[in-house]
């Protein structure tokens, strides 16, 4: 049976987003798996099966530039986090969100759509 974790890493693969394993509750890479991190990063459903296999409860690590991702990380309980222009992130999938901070992923073409409309 797979982890909800790995079920993920699948689902962000099968978008041809390329995940990698983080140590679970931090930030790092899981260097036994990936000594290389993000440049480890694959949406090879074998090797993320493996990895999940191995530490079922590794968190999930996205190289967004080579998933032609960007996040937009909202900090909420600063006074301007919510301007206009960030209320138009709501549209988009939550990464994650808490009371504090809301991070979203949108594609480097919606950021470029986005920006050539805005100058216009």
């Amino acid at each position: 049976m797979r982890s909800k974790n790995e079920q993920a890493a699948l689902s962000y693969a099968n978008k041809g987003w390329k995940v990698f394993p983080v140590t679970p509750n931090q930030k790092r890479p899981l260097t036994a798996l990936a000594p290389q991190g993000y440049k480890n990063a694959t949406s090879d459903p074998l090797i993320i099966e493996q990895w999940w296999t191995d530490h079922p409860t590794a968190n999930i690590g996205l190289n967004l530039e080579a998933s032609g991702l960007v996040c937009v990380d909202v900090d909420s309980y600063k006074k301007t986090a919510f301007s206009t222009p960030t209320c138009r992130l709501a549209n988009y999938p939550k990464l994650c969100s808490n009371a504090r901070r809301v991070e979203v992923l949108i594609t480097s073409l919606e950021v470029h759509q986005t920006l050539n409309t805005q100058a216009s």
